[in-house]
């Protein structure tokens, strides 16, 4: 069975099989290292590692994220707009 070490950039860890590397949750960035290579490898360029990767979904954005903002800018042109009345009214 094929073993394959883990590099987090700083220190390697290993060797560990491709059910343990799944455990481990490693994405498509993680360094892996196995015997027959030269060097180091992206773990979403190693064909068989491919079924093992954690796939991280993109942030979702929900509809209700765009009222909140547009709240904000409402509540901030209002805020805007009674500073410049009271600074007109105090110049008076």
């Amino acid at each position: 069975m094929k073993k394959y070490y883990l590099n987090n950039g700083i220190d390697y860890s290993g060797p560990f099989s491709k059910e343990e590397l799944r455990e481990k949750k490693i994405n498509k960035k993680t360094l892996v290292w196995s015997e027959d290579w030269a060097d180091w490898k992206k773990a979403g360029e190693v064909d068989e590692l491919k079924l093992t990767l954690l796939t991280i979904p993109p942030t979702f954005k929900t509809k209700e994220a765009t009222p909140k903002k547009s709240l904000k800018r409402k509540i901030l042109k209002y805020a805007a707009l009674v500073a410049s009345l009271k600074y007109n009214l105090s110049n008076r």
